[in-house]
């Protein structure tokens, strides 16, 4: 049997844009066992043969994100086996929302915020790097949660989930479509000392009752795809808080919502990604 070893594969993506969740998304259907955000792309690895050599074209084998080929090159670097935790652990550093919140992994030294998460991110996509994940934990912050149901829709790590629980919520149930970000979202929801039930499905639960609060953090066109549903599960005065998309995405998120007789009531940005918050 041939020597096995990792290749840290880093895609570059040369925009003033954010388009790491995209190309993250994408990634997902190749071999690679984790990934690592950095401001400026994506880290991959994969492991492999000593004998083989990493054969991938952006044009070719993106073709979700085939308009921004141009701005997307990788480099392929080899990484001895026995640094793959420490190359790890260099690329996640800490993240600080609002002076309130410390997102961290269990090997990282805690600050002693208000709010503590720790995370160990794997290959789900929430690590709080993102402007989406940060909007959303800014907006959670400010909700009374006290008490309330809470339907966590592309719950990634669960970091949306188990803050919400963190801010006392009675119970949140987290869905992705993705098997590794279940049990993904289990192992953060132990790390963190609370209880939620994470399902694996691409659609909203539709027997599991009405809830207090939906939060959605996908893309635009599966948020616009679900509104209705979200609709379906929200007991009245509900709160919808949605992100994933931009600033000029929000007249069509808008229209969509005014629709099923959701009621505007505010949004922050930052920047060019909102999250918007939604009252029946």
């Amino acid at each position: 049997m041939s020597a096995m070893h990792y290749l840290e594969v880093y895609f570059k993506i040369n925009s003033t844009q954010n388009y790491n969740e995209v190309l993250l998304a994408e990634l997902q259907y190749f071999d690679f066992e984790s990934f690592a955000e950095t401001e400026n792309g994506i880290k991959a690895y994969i492991r492999v043969e000593s004998s083989t050599s990493f054969e991938f074209d952006v044009a070719r084998d993106l073709p979700i994100s085939c308009s921004l080929c141009d701005q997307i090159t990788f480099e392929v670097t080899t990484i001895e086996q026995t640094n793959w935790n420490a190359k790890w652990e260099e690329n996640f550093d800490p993240i600080y929302v609002e002076d309130q919140i410390e997102i961290r992994a269990p090997f990282h030294p805690t600050k002693n915020y208000p709010n503590e998460l720790i995370i160990t991110p794997k290959m789900s996509f929430g690590t709080g790097h993102h402007q989406t994940t940060q909007l959303m934990l800014r907006h959670i912050l400010q909700l009374d949660l006290k008490q309330k149901r809470v339907l966590d829709m592309g719950s990634g790590t669960g970091v949306l989930g188990i803050f919400a629980l963190k801010k006392e919520a009675r119970e949140v149930i987290a869905v992705d479509i993705e098997p590794w970000c279940i049990e993904n979202c289990l192992e953060n929801a132990h790390l963190n000392e609370v209880k939620l039930t994470a399902i694996r499905s691409d659609s909203v639960p539709k027997d599991l009752g009405l809830f207090d609060v939906v939060i959605a953090n996908i893309n635009r066109n599966v948020l616009l795809e679900q509104l209705e549903d979200y609709r379906k599960v929200l007991k009245d005065k509900g709160i919808l808080l949605m992100s994933g998309f931009y600033k000029e995405d929000l007249e069509q998120i808008e229209k969509k919502c005014g629709e099923y007789h959701f009621n505007f009531s505010e949004f922050y940005e930052l920047d060019g990604w909102i999250v918007v918050k939604y009252v029946l």
